[in-house]
């Protein structure tokens, strides 16, 4: 392919190949773009390949030494140690199949991006600047898709493969001047927000790579207050954001944009508390409560404002899709506030009025009105075929919005609705996947809801309980502990949660801290046919607003 038709990124991302064959080329016949050849005729002919990003000299290292036999069973033993860290047991086989090809996705993202040199030490190239650099490198990981469920799920079940990532993204940070939002493999600035905060403030809460938290701590401030000449790099609406509270509405999806900011801002205020920056917690603690700035009391939901203040809500309709809001309407944006669903709260009338448009969320119509988009995208398309309302778990913005009555006490009304989407939406055919996959995301959607909890809001050190899918499940830790869950009348009619046990003792509360979870032991969930209110004790999951 030619320079002139090339993407800008073909100069600086090459791959090097080298092939060995186990019988000599008879001739090498170029055809059009495409090169023929044509070996000494063989009963078997192996071809031996390795790659590079980095030289020649690599690819040709890279070859495999061994036999096909002994790569077969190499790896075959490197992803049975990946699939066997979490087992499950369950009578019905389809559900083990679907459930173990999406923890198969989950190992799939992102990918490495380094090599070996001679000395076994990782390698990679600068895409920025073309120089070969030591340490880690990872690719294809859009952190707005996989920053809430797949990384939570990898710092459980491979930490040490964690811990290389996150030397990897401050790799990025020191190559580019921002933390990555969008990696394939150079920053492709996709997507609102820079919620990789969000993957580092988990890591940071559960004191996974303290070495580098002072780094990426001050690698976060700078991305979040320092407006990028490239608009795809860092938050593209930093100087708007800090000026007004919030980014106006003439600027493209500016209510995702807001809300994006001011989890990252929590998000940033959890690692100052982590290494002691009271100062620091408290400034970006406040920020991160901006999302008010754009909930319009009048219509009920986060819409956009305009730089005087007002709201453009002549016009509002939930059902519209685009502009304001990205690969939604406001119907699954509003709540996008996962640090401070207690504050959220507090913006309508009361809890009554929450459980209201809660409710309303799952049984409104799947209309949709296609807006700036101008035309029908297969979001909108998937959320009308899974037909669960306007709860579009087919996408990341709805990945959370099931478990949002917990915050008002109320978690047996969510869990008849979290059985049904992974019973109705997820299979192990073809068309298993009630949406895009991308990265990992939705099938660690799927992996943390069968086991009967969930990552809300990362940052937090929390996890909201749900309901289990499997009879027993039991997880083998990084740390080496391991946490068995166990599920009595797992049947499709027992549908909520009747009484929770950690260690044999009653558990209570509608969420468990990370802290217990790496403890392991055993969490034992007895299931129920009607819902029984008293399951759980009136204590609600993290929100910022309870804290202050």
């Amino acid at each position: 392919q030619s320079d002139q038709l090339a993407p800008k990124y073909i100069k600086k991302l090459q791959l090097y190949f080298a092939i060995d064959a186990s019988s000599p080329i008879k001739s090498l016949m170029k055809d059009g773009d495409d090169y023929l050849i044509h070996f000494v005729p063989s009963e078997k002919i192996t071809l031996r390949l390795g790659t590079s990003f980095i030289s020649r000299q690599l690819a040709k290292s890279n070859q495999p030494a061994e036999d096909e036999k002994t790569l077969y069973q190499e790896n075959c033993g490197l992803w049975n140690d990946k699939l066997e860290r979490i087992e499950v047991s369950q009578e019905n086989r389809a559900d083990r199949s679907t459930f173990y090809h999406n923890l198969y996705r989950c190992f799939l993202f992102p990918q490495r991006c380094y090599e070996r040199d001679s000395g076994q030490n990782p390698i990679h190239k600068d895409f920025y600047s073309g120089e070969i650099k030591t340490g880690y490198l990872f690719m294809n990981t859009g952190f707005w898709d996989t920053a809430k469920t797949l990384f939570p799920l990898l710092t459980l079940v491979d930490q040490p493969m964690f811990e290389e990532m996150l030397e990897g993204f401050y790799n990025v940070f020191l190559e580019s001047g921002c933390l990555p939002k969008w990696l394939a493999p150079e920053e492709k600035g996709s997507m609102p927000g820079t919620l990789v905060d969000s993957v580092i403030a988990d890591a940071a809460v559960k004191h996974i790579r303290d070495d580098l938290m002072p780094d990426f701590y001050q690698a976060m401030i700078k991305t979040a207050e320092t407006q990028n000449d490239k608009p795809e790099y860092g938050r593209t609406y930093s100087n708007l954001y800090r000026e007004f509270g919030y980014v106006p509405g003439d600027n493209e999806e500016s209510v995702n944009h807001t809300l994006d900011y001011a989890y990252s801002d929590f998000c940033i205020s959890q690692v100052a508390k982590v290494l002691g920056d009271a100062k620091g917690e408290s400034y970006f603690l406040k920020r991160s409560l901006n999302y008010q700035n754009l909930f319009d009391k009048k219509v009920g939901f986060m819409v956009a404002k305009d730089r005087d203040g007002t709201f453009s809500d002549e016009s509002f309709s939930p059902f519209s899709w685009g502009g304001a809001y990205t690969e939604a309407s406001a119907f699954q944006t509003t709540f996008s506030v996962f640090h401070d669903i207690a504050g959220l709260i507090s913006c309508y009338e009361s809890k009554e009025h929450f459980q209201k448009v809660i409710t309303r969320l799952s049984n409104e119509n799947t209309s949709y009105e296609v807006n700036t988009y101008q035309r029908v995208i297969h979001e909108m398309r998937e959320m009308e075929r899974n037909g669960f309302g306007q709860l579009n778990i087919g996408n990341q913005p709805s990945f959370h919005l099931p478990y949002l009555s917990a915050y008002i006490g109320k978690p047996y009304l969510y869990q008849p609705l979290l059985k049904q989407l992974k019973t109705q939406l997820f299979s192990n055919s073809i068309t298993g996947l009630p949406g895009d996959e991308d990265n990992g995301s939705m099938a660690a959607w799927y992996v943390f809801n069968t086991l009967g909890f969930y990552p809300f809001c990362p940052g937090s050190g929390e996890y909201v309980l749900g309901i289990p899918t499997f009879e027993r499940a039991t997880i083998k830790l990084s740390n080496g502990n391991q946490l068995t869950i166990k599920t009595n009348h797992s049947k499709p009619q027992y549908q909520f949660v009747d009484h929770v046990a950690l260690n044999n003792q009653t558990y209570r509360h509608s969420y468990i801290s990370h802290n217990l979870i790496a403890k392991g032991g055993l969490l034992d969930f007895s299931l129920g046919i009607v819902p029984n209110e008293d399951c759980f004790a009136k204590t609600l999951p993290f929100s910022v607003t309870n804290t202050l």
